[in-house]
């Protein structure tokens, strides 16, 4: 009896052992993290703009000026992923300086550039925006004709009436034609 109650003890201060040595190890790993917090950078706090759609590439640019992302749009060997990232990050800007650097690049050669260029001035007033995306109705490229037509829908441009029923009467790409008729429908005029 005397040795089972010598194995129950041992028992019990092997036990304690593993409870202390976890306390100690739980102990030393939060002292080091709170040590570590001076290292870490403080999360972002929320901001009542908009939200646009974040990606790895947008992130970048997110608290860029306008003349660094502007630096980004000229750069004459620049990927286009980059350059939409910033006319993806600028999107939400609705000031005339923003707006002025989006008109800009609509007639970027490359359509990419230019569909997202086009597609951000979406919000804007048709007084700044209609003439140019009325002229981008006749453009050679079936993606700037069918987004023109688009954000002169969205934006409610009543003065692109009659380019849009005249655009489509001539066009040929079903893709544009299914975005005239949205953008002359949202109007309140039948396209055909």
């Amino acid at each position: 009896m005397a040795s089972r109650a010598r194995i129950e003890s041992n028992a019990w201060w092997r036990c304690r052992r593993i409870v202390a040595g976890m306390l100690v190890v739980v102990g030393a790993t939060a002292s080091d993290c709170s040590r570590d917090h001076d290292r870490h950078l403080p999360l972002p706090s929320p901001s009542s703009a908009p939200a646009t759609r974040r990606t790895p590439a947008t992130a970048a640019f997110a608290d860029a000026g306008l003349g660094s992302r502007i630096a980004v749009l000229d750069a004459p060997n620049g990927p286009d992923e980059a350059k939409v990232a910033v006319i993806e990050g600028l999107a939400g800007d609705r000031s005339e300086a923003v707006t002025g650097v989006l008109l800009r690049f609509v007639d970027s050669p490359s359509v990419l550039i230019a569909a997202a260029s086009i597609k951000a001035l979406m919000g804007r007033g048709c007084d700044r925006v209609e003439a140019v995306l009325i002229r981008l109705l006749e453009n050679d490229d079936w993606q700037r004709r069918a987004w023109a037509a688009k954000v002169l829908g969205a934006n409610g441009c009543r003065g692109a009436q009659a380019a849009l029923g005249d655009r489509v009467r001539r066009e040929t790409d079903d893709r544009v034609k299914a975005r005239l008729d949205e953008a002359s429908q949202r109007l309140g005029e039948p396209s055909r």
